[in-house]
């Protein structure tokens, strides 16, 4: 891994920390005065004065080597961090947990606290509905002493590895988190794990009131960990972590983790590849199936016999409804996730620069101008800090993987556009605003419901439209989806 020789000063530069250094010796002191005249008659000069003391030595200054990796995490953090007293091992565990945060696992989407600015990073206090009376609500994960995160790192990597929710139990029994996405972060490595932990430990902390959950009565368990990968078309046993002294196996960039937790039976798309396409491939295969959890948006349904469900796997047609504070600025009321992989997905056509612009600018620019951004949740905000290299890597990845035979293929719906009056809508989506539910509607004609924005019914005698949908029609699509 690329090295950096970085001083404390500099490491300083970034998070406010101000390291001394060295000073030099003081000069020596100036001559005395002359003594004065004596009474009557004139006196000698008197002595000259002594000299002055040397300057004492300035604190020594440090200089600590960490990756470029850490240190564009370190340059990335939307907060100060405690770095003080910290050594170079240290600062690098940091620099890889911030890069982790908040340029690919998007830990602040669920985890930063609603609210004016200024932000309140990973304060937690966000509800997340699940039907009914019942919701979860997401952690505090900073570390104040009262409200904040207190598990310890053993804890926090049995949370991510089983899913236990240390904060809950039901009779006695352990609970699983809900909405929590650990069935994918439980296949990242143990240092990755701990490096997140360290930068959790060194952001400010935030005081939080009122973070609770009413979780339904037939709450999941945790599911205990083993070292055999059971999520995808293939089950393969982990790379070992540690040898049978407890020394550390070196697995650079999780490589030969991403190939064991890639959700696809690999054998045929890294077959013909070059070793640094190969590299590449395991590479992007762990950071979209251990961390960035694509599949969580982009699988409908995510999961089938207990597995990633492999035969829609990253084929879109999940629907998101634009939280209503949200619709007037991102100038929508619902979105389906795209169709990545399958056989008319995006990366059936998309080459590498397409596919930077539509993570790095946040748009589809795989349209024709004017791009429209992507909708939300999608956190390129999040992604577009991650380094070329693994953004390159993701390409690899899903591009290698594209058209795998069996998988299904999706058109998927337009986004349903939010208006305060016609002139908010236009002939793609629907020329008219219902302006009680301020969305666009009547597209004409329509042949089906595919023709329609997302969740809206194709409908009516002769020449149809599109029309909103009933309320119990729209709760059943957004659960379901395509």
């Amino acid at each position: 891994m690329n090295k950096l020789l970085v001083s404390a000063v500099a490491v300083g530069a970034l998070v406010g920390v101000v390291v001394a250094c060295n000073g030099n010796d003081g000069a020596v002191g100036a001559a005395g005065p002359g003594g004065a005249n004596g009474a009557g008659t004139a006196g000698g000069n008197g002595t000259n004065g002594t000299n002055g003391v040397n300057g004492t030595n300035g604190e020594a200054g440090v200089q600590v080597i960490i990756s470029a990796l850490a240190k564009h995490g370190l340059e990335i953090s939307p907060v100060t961090l405690n770095l003080a007293g910290l050594t170079g091992e240290q600062l690098e565990q940091v620099g890889q947990g911030s890069y982790l945060v908040n340029a690919v696992a998007d830990c602040g989407t669920c985890h930063n606290s609603a609210g004016p600015p200024p932000l309140k990073f990973l304060g937690g206090g966000t509800q997340f509905p699940l039907g009914g009376t019942n919701y979860v609500t997401s952690r505090n994960l900073t570390p104040d002493a009262a409200t904040g995160l207190k598990l310890t790192e053993a804890q926090f990597i049995e949370v991510f590895r089983t899913g236990k929710d240390f904060a809950i139990t039901d009779g006695g029994a352990d609970q699983a988190l809900m909405v929590m996405p650990w069935e994918a972060f439980r296949w990242m490595s143990t240092a990755d794990i701990k490096a997140i932990y360290a930068y959790l430990k060194v952001i400010p902390a935030l005081t939080t009131t009122g973070i609770a959950d009413a979780k339904p009565s037939a709450a999941p368990a945790p599911v205990p960990f083993t070292a055999q990968f059971t999520d995808g078309e293939k089950t393969r046993t982990l790379p070992p972590e540690v040898d049978g002294q407890g020394t550390p196996i070196p697995d650079p960039g999780n490589v030969l983790r991403g190939l064991a937790v890639d959700a696809v039976d690999n054998a045929k798309e890294i077959l013909n590849l070059t070793p640094g396409e190969v590299g590449q491939y395991g590479r992007g295969a762990y950071l979209v199936n251990a961390l960035a959890d694509c599949s969580g948006c982009h699988t409908n349904p995510e999961r089938a016999g207990g597995k990633v469900n492999f035969a829609q796997f990253m084929t879109g047609g999940r629907v998101f409804p634009t939280p209503p504070p949200l619709q007037p600025v991102l100038k929508t009321t619902r979105v389906m996730s795209a169709n990545l992989l399958g056989p008319n997905g995006f990366f059936a056509g998309a080459n590498l620069p397409i596919f930077l612009a539509t993570i790095t600018q946040g748009v589809h620019a795989d349209d024709p101008p004017p791009q429209a951004p992507l909708g939300w949740p999608m956190p390129s905000r999040v992604f577009r800090n991650m380094v070329l290299s693994d953004l390159e890597a993701v390409y690899t990845y899903l591009h290698q993987v594209q058209g795998v035979p069996g998988r299904v293929d999706k058109v998927i719906n337009p986004t349903a556009i939010y208006c305060a009056s016609n002139a908010d809508c236009n002939a793609t989506v629907g020329p008219t605003c219902d302006t009680t539910n301020h969305e666009c509607v009547s597209k004409t004609p329509c042949g089906s419901d595919s023709d329609c924005p997302v969740c809206q019914v194709c409908a009516g005698a002769g020449t149809k439209s599109c029309s909103l949908p009933t309320a119990t029609l729209l709760a059943g699509c957004i659960a379901a989806g395509l």
